[in-house]
């Protein structure tokens, strides 16, 4: 049997399993506006009011090459080139849901630093590389997703982190100010045109839907409707069904500015823990089968055995009472619900790198000629950025690159994830 865990204060960073544990996002009691983060769009609301103002004067307005067009040839200002009405956000002015907020730490455990480690103050970054953005999804929450990243301290030392993002809905106190921001961005950013043209369309889908739907309910009696452009009469059904089409084209691009609901605003919030050890695909499993059991999903125990054990003593067991495997064939095994995850440690006669994580995608992601041309590129000690619009492969990338240069250890700068900012910063060196 394992020897039982040593007191706290015995440990060492090495000895281990989990450092902390951390919850972050925006605080249910602060307000989107204090903790909006300003962009270069967002200089000052004076030139967006001052557009959308002109708004009302664009279309008697005619650009200088149209000038000698007749009146009912000339373009239209207030459509762009496929014949959608441009609207606010086409005119510098971002929609709340276009912004992006700044995310704190919501709570972590233990509350305390170690005497030899300490909580990292910019978790945030690693957590949101791109900041916090709200999201807009009528369909429901949007599925949760993973990355992992590295935090590197002054004194050389690595934390290894993984982290899942949920999506909550909004507290009352942030949806009522939401529904503020809303209506504040439609005051600036929509003119009576925007709103008589939107409604327009929204009122000729309800009313061919409705048609098509009493065509379908009561094939041989005639829909009670005054245009007859939407009759059964003089349009078939597929007709019918194609004019749906293109309203719901035209509405699609305001599906998530003008049309958007605060019922289906989602904040996100992170759940993740911090390791001296690269345990990535078993924290992202421990993880998720904490999320599982906690929601009681089908197949967990806390939805079979209704255990209604709280996700403070799943933290404490991961946290506090879970040792490091000693090297060797020695499995530990750790349990989350119906849960049982297993990991070791290579033995101390062969290689102490600790794999953890599938090589899969840095090769499946990369062509040959560039996998080549980044081992040259390390090889040489030349500066490395990674670009991906799926957070979790950056710091996969990054971690497959050290894992195949084996003991060519790489003793410059090693930042695994980072923000878009900063390799814009970094590039321009």
């Amino acid at each position: 049997m394992y020897p039982p865990p040593q007191p706290e204060a015995a440990l060492t960073p090495q000895h281990r399993f989990v450092d902390f544990f951390y919850q972050a996002g925006v605080p249910p009691l602060s307000t989107f506006a204090s903790r909006r983060i300003a962009t270069s769009s967002q200089d000052g609301d004076t030139t967006a009011q001052a557009q959308a103002a002109q708004r009302e004067d664009n279309a008697c307005v005619t650009p200088h090459e149209h000038e000698g067009l007749p009146v009912d040839a000339r373009p239209d200002p207030r459509f762009d080139d496929n014949g959608i009405m441009r609207l606010g956000g086409h005119f510098g002015l971002p929609h709340p849901l276009e912004d992006r907020y700044e995310a704190s730490i919501l709570c972590r455990y233990p509350n305390t630093d170690y005497a030899d480690t300490a909580f990292p103050t910019y978790l945030s970054m690693f957590l949101f590389p791109d900041d916090l953005k709200l999201a807009h999804s009528p369909a429901g929450p949007p599925a949760e997703t993973y990355h992992s990243f590295i935090v590197t301290e002054e004194n050389g030392n690595r934390a290894y982190g993984m982290c899942v993002v949920m999506h909550d809905r909004l507290s009352p106190a942030q949806a009522l100010e939401m529904k503020e921001m809303f209506q504040e961005w439609r005051t600036k950013a929509l003119v009576q045109a925007d709103l008589e043209y939107i409604e327009h369309l929204q009122s000729q889908l309800a009313q061919i839907q409705e048609t098509i739907l009493h065509v379908r309910h009561n094939p041989r009696s005639p829909p009670q409707t005054t245009r007859s452009a939407t009759s059964p009469a003089s349009d078939t059904v597929a007709d019918a069904e194609e004019k749906v089409a293109l309203y719901t084209d035209l509405l699609h691009p305001m599906r998530d500015t003008v049309l958007a609901s605060v019922d289906n605003v989602y904040v996100p919030r992170v759940i993740g823990v911090l390791s001296r050890w690269p345990w990535y695909d078993l924290l992202r499993d421990w993880l998720c089968a904490l999320i599982r059991t906690l929601r009681g999903e089908k197949g967990c125990a806390g939805s079979e055995a209704g255990w209604g054990i709280p996700m403070e003593r799943w933290v404490v067991n991961l946290v506090k009472e879970v040792p490091v495997p000693p090297p060797g064939k020695l499995e530990l095994c750790i349990t989350v619900g119906t849960a049982r995850l297993f990991c070791s440690r290579p033995p101390l006669n062969t290689s102490s790198l600790l794999q953890n994580f599938s090589l899969y995608p840095f090769f499946r992601c990369l062509s040959p000629s560039h996998i080549v041309t980044i081992f040259e590129l390390a090889l040489t000690e030349r500066k490395i950025i990674f670009l991906s619009s799926h957070t979790a492969l950056l710091n996969l990338a990054a971690e497959s690159l050290c894992l195949l240069m084996l003991r060519c250890r790489i003793s410059l700068v090693y930042v695994g994830i980072t923000s878009r900012q900063n390799v814009l910063t970094s590039g321009s060196r």
